[in-house]
């Protein structure tokens, strides 16, 4: 039998297996959020910014999501040691990384997929 203290904690492994989807999520929330926080406050007459700012929001917020999901999808274990994830049998670290990484592939296709559209689209109607 296991020693309970030497589990890995499960919160680590779920916050390890599911970095992408988390940081997709906090993309989305923080390009969408900030647009229509900028729209709002430019037609209140709150902000006098020109609208090129929530275009340069919505890219600036979506290269940095970028970034960290390909540090993530190529150090995987460095995004372990951060949230603590240590697995001793080989086949479960195997298979975390790779749905780590499978999931981490989706996301950057979603950072991708979301950034664009909000650049293609008029920021503020």
């Amino acid at each position: 039998m296991k020693d309970p203290s030497k589990e890995t904690p499960i919160a680590g492994a779920l916050l390890f297996m599911l970095t992408g989807p988390i940081l997709w999520a906090a993309h989305f929330l923080m390009v969408y959020s900030g647009q229509a926080t900028i729209c709002a406050w430019r037609s209140n007459g709150f902000l006098l910014l020109p609208e090129g700012y929530v275009s340069l929001l919505v890219l600036a917020v979506t290269v940095v999501a970028e970034v960290v999901l390909v540090y993530a999808l190529w150090r995987p274990s460095a995004i372990a040691r951060l949230l603590n994830f240590d697995v001793d049998d080989a086949e479960n670290q195997w298979f975390a990384t790779r749905a780590m990484r499978s999931l981490v592939a989706l996301s950057i296709f979603g950072v991708t997929g979301g950034g664009a559209a909000a650049l293609a689209l008029d920021a503020c109607i």
